[in-house]
C-alpha cells in the first residue's frame, strides 16, 4: 500500500489468481459499506479505483483512498471472479506508521556530473514525509554517500558533484516522525557518460 501527503492511500495488490475460462476484472469492497459512499463496485471520490490489463489473463487493480480519516481505517478486499471460481486479496488500512518505501524510483535526466531522479511517494504513515537518497559508485569499493532531498515534499532531485564517466547506483527511503522505510531493494544504475 502506498500513501502520500494529502492524505492519500493506494492499495495495489497482485490481482487474485483464479482458474479462468474467461478473463476476470478485480473489484474493490470494504467491510463498512458506508465508507466514503462505497457500495460494492460503485466507487466515487474520495475513493478512486482503476484497473489495468497486464496481459490477456492478468489484471492489476488500484484503489486510492484520498483524504484519509479515522473511519477509513479497516479491511479492504479486492475480488476477482468468473464463471468457474473466485478469489480475493485483503489489504489492511492501518493507523499511523512509518512510511512505505517510495515507488517507481528512476532516472529522468543526466549530465556529465549529475543525475536527476524521480519517484512516486508511498504511504506517508499519516505524517509529512521526507526522503533520503543513498548513492555509490558501482565499480570498485562500494563507498556509500547519503543526501537528504530538499525542498521537503519534493519527488524529483538532482544528485550532483558526481565523477564524470562513472557508473553509479542509487537507492531511496522515506522518513517521518515515527521512523523510516527501508531503502528501495534494487539499485537504480546510471552512468554519467550515458545520453538520456
Amino acid at each position: 500500500m502506498s500513501h502520500s501527503h494529502g492524505v492519500e492511500k493506494t492499495a495495489s495488490p497482485s490481482a487474485p489468481s483464479i482458474p479462468q475460462s474467461i478473463a476476470s476484472i478485480p473489484a474493490w469492497f470494504v467491510d463498512n459499506i458506508s465508507k466514503k459512499n462505497l457500495i460494492l463496485k460503485i466507487i466515487i471520490n474520495p475513493l478512486v479505483s482503476s484497473c489495468f490489463q497486464m496481459d490477456r489473463m492478468t489484471f492489476e487493480s488500484i484503489l486510492e483512498v484520498r483524504e484519509v480519516q479515522t473511519e477509513d481505517y479497516g479491511l479492504y478486499h479486492c475480488m476477482a471472479q468468473n464463471e468457474i471460481d473466485s478469489d480475493s486479496h485483503d489489504v489492511q488500512l492501518d493507523v499511523t506508521s512509518v512510511p512505505d518505501t517510495p515507488l517507481r524510483f528512476r532516472v529522468i535526466n543526466s549530465t556529465d556530473n549529475s543525475i536527476m531522479l524521480t519517484w512516486d511517494p508511498g504511504f506517508n504513515g499519516g505524517f509529512e514525509q521526507t526522503y533520503n537518497i543513498m548513492y555509490f559508485e558501482t565499480e570498485g569499493p562500494e563507498l556509500r554517500k547519503y543526501v537528504d532531498v530538499h525542498p521537503r515534499g519534493a519527488t524529483t532531485f538532482d544528485v550532483g558533484a558526481l565523477r564524470r564517466g562513472t557508473p553509479y547506483g542509487f537507492r531511496i527511503k522515506a522518513l517521518n516522525t515515527l521512523g523510516s522505510s527501508n531503502y528501495t531493494t534494487e539499485n537504480v544504475q546510471y552512468d554519467t557518460t550515458s545520453e538520456f
